[in-house]
Parts: C-alpha cells; sequence; structure tokens
C-alpha cells in the first residue's frame, strides 16, 4: 500500500548526500561540482524533465571543514536550468553523533558516515511522485531524463540507472565533457576502459 503523490508539481526527487569529514574535502567539493554541472547539462538537452534536488550536507565538522554547500555557494555558479530545483538540508554534527550513541547503540567511529540515515532524511523531504537516491560520483545520463520528462515511470517498481562512477583515473585521459559522451553513447564504451574507471555490479 506504498504510494507517494506528487507535490508541488514535482516528479521526480533526486536526494544525494554528502560529508565533508576528511582530506580528500577538496576532491568532494569538485565531484559535487560536476555532478551538478551534468544534470544542469541534461535539463539543456531535456528541459521538460520535471525534477528537484536533495542534497543533505552530512554531519560536516564545522570546526574544521566549511559546510559543503557554503564552499559550492562560494566558488560554484549553479547552471540556470538547476539554480531554482536545488534544496539542502544540513543535518548537524551533534545530531550524527547523538544518532549514533543514544539512537542505534553503535560503536561504529564519530566519523562514520550515515549513507542510508542521510537519504531517508532527503526522501522524507522529497516532493516528487517518483524519488531516486543517488551519489555525487555517479553521472547521470539524458535517457533518464527523457524518461523523467515523457513520466515513463511506474509505481512499485525499483529501477536502477545507466550511470557513469567517477573514480581518481577517469580523467587521466578524457576530459568532462568526453566522459559525458560516452555515458550518452554507451555503444561506445567498448572504446573505453570501463572496468577500471566503473565499478561493475
Amino acid at each position: 500500500n506504498f504510494s507517494r503523490s506528487e507535490k508541488a508539481g514535482v516528479y521526480m526527487s533526486i536526494v544525494v548526500y554528502g560529508q565533508n569529514d576528511n582530506l580528500g574535502s577538496a576532491s568532494l567539493i569538485e565531484k559535487t561540482k560536476k555532478f551538478f554541472k551534468r544534470i544542469n547539462n541534461a535539463l539543456i538537452e531535456v528541459p521538460l524533465a520535471n525534477i528537484e534536488i536533495i542534497f543533505v550536507d552530512y554531519a560536516t565538522d564545522t570546526k574544521k571543514y566549511s559546510l559543503i554547500h557554503q564552499k559550492l555557494l562560494e566558488s560554484f555558479s549553479f547552471g540556470p536550468k538547476i539554480a531554482d530545483k536545488v534544496q539542502f538540508i544540513v543535518v548537524p554534527r551533534e545530531t550524527h553523533i547523538n544518532l549514533l550513541s543514544n539512537v542505534m547503540n553503535t560503536s561504529l567511529n564519530k566519523a562514520s558516515v550515515l549513507e542510508y540515515v542521510a537519504k531517508n532524511i532527503g526522501i522524507q523531504r522529497a516532493k516528487g511522485k517518483f524519488v531516486m537516491t543517488t551519489n555525487i560520483e555517479n553521472l547521470l545520463s539524458d535517457e533518464l531524463f527523457e524518461l523523467i520528462a515523457a513520466r515513463q515511470f511506474n509505481t512499485a517498481v525499483v529501477y536502477r540507472s545507466v550511470r557513469f562512477d567517477e573514480k581518481e583515473a577517469t580523467y587521466d585521459n578524457f576530459t568532462f565533457d568526453q566522459v559525458i559522451k560516452i555515458l550518452n553513447e554507451p555503444w561506445r564504451a567498448n572504446s573505453f576502459d570501463v572496468k577500471q574507471r566503473c565499478n561493475i555490479d
């Protein structure tokens, strides 16, 4: 009996999270920029795709690092297609520690990322009839946005999308635009070392 209704005219909610807690924080910010750039460019190609993006800024240690969304706003201009579609939800580090100690009763390190807790926080606030959870390393194809624009999803079905999982070596021999071209033309992947740069399930 699980169902969702479309609120505020949003068909698909895209929920993603980030935690700025380590020395790779610069890389995290750059990956986040590429994630938003990919969606903005997809919406230029498919302007009728009705989406919102919910970014859960999870438990960033503000004593050491700026919040992720603050760094983005300081250094990144959101494209015109997504500027009004992005919502940031900040989960304080104290909330994370309280979850670990008092709710989950776990011995996990206090810096551990509760990925699915973060995503569920975003899902609870999502307005879309359909919700997609993803990670900032996942670059999404134009085809996904074409399906969103055509409202081609069915309830009570779990979908997986075509995606490109970024790794550090992804851009050794390719530019961002070349990677996106390969993503949108999967028949060209035989000329690309997919196993080296993508997680193959």
